[in-house]
């Protein structure tokens, strides 16, 4: 379950505004936007891609998580990302 709920399942207000993690990923036709991870829903992400001028996050999608050789990740356009020590904002 989600990290980001509350008491009586409420949201706090930057609910978007604080990623996750910052995989690194850049979009392929806008060098100045890249993927984020918003939140961990158990066996998906919630991820979106995020203007790094503006710092507006566009809208969110799922990603699956996978296991592959010992190391954990997602799945994103049919690749597998491992989850490493970089990008974590926690």
């Amino acid at each position: 379950m989600s990290l980001k709920f509350g008491k009586n399942r409420s949201v706090y207000f930057g609910y978007h505004a604080c990623p996750l993690r910052y995989p690194g990923i850049k979009h392929a036709t806008r060098p100045q936007t890249e993927l984020v991870l918003l939140d961990d829903l158990g066996k998906m992400y919630l991820a979106a891609y995020r203007n790094n001028q503006t710092n507006k996050v566009g809208i969110t999608f799922l990603l699956k998580k996978e296991t592959k050789n010992g190391k954990r990740g997602f799945i994103f356009k049919d690749k597998f990302y491992a989850n490493t020590r970089y990008g974590w904002v926690i």
